[in-house]
């Protein structure tokens, strides 16, 4: 058996055990330019770690993304992403982005990437499938 068709039956397991997943229509990064500041749960951000921010779950939450066959687990640690402008730079006053669910680190938005040139040039994900683990 193939492990793409592993890792579908498990996928389908887990869609069982913590039902439906819900649909993030993008998902974004950040990374370096974020790397050491502060996050919103006090702690510094690593681009390294598999982390993410959410504008309204709870944090130390743990959320299972699946893009594609793609899959990795994260850990909300910040909030975010907020709604921008048409140049990127955030509305007053900050509210949720209307597509984007979730800002991930670096590390976790890799993870989830077929091609990794093109995307983290683009730095978006669509249609990400995701459940809370938690």
């Amino acid at each position: 058996m193939n492990s793409g068709l592993v890792l579908g039956l498990a996928l389908d397991c887990l869609g069982a055990f913590f039902g439906h997943p819900m649909i993030s229509p993008e998902v974004s990064f950040y990374g370096s330019a974020f790397q050491g500041r502060e996050t919103a749960n006090g702690e510094l951000f690593d681009c390294r770690e598999l982390t993410a921010a959410s504008p309204s779950l709870p944090f130390d939450a743990r959320i299972l993304l699946r893009s594609g066959s793609r899959w990795t687990c994260v850990r909300i640690s910040d909030r975010g992403p907020y709604a921008v402008d048409s140049l990127g730079c955030p509305i007053y006053p900050l509210r949720p982005h209307p597509r984007r669910h979730f800002d991930l680190a670096r590390a976790a938005f890799v993870e989830l990437i077929e091609c990794e040139a093109d995307s983290l040039r683009i730095g978006i994900l669509r249609s990400v499938e995701y459940w809370r683990v938690e």
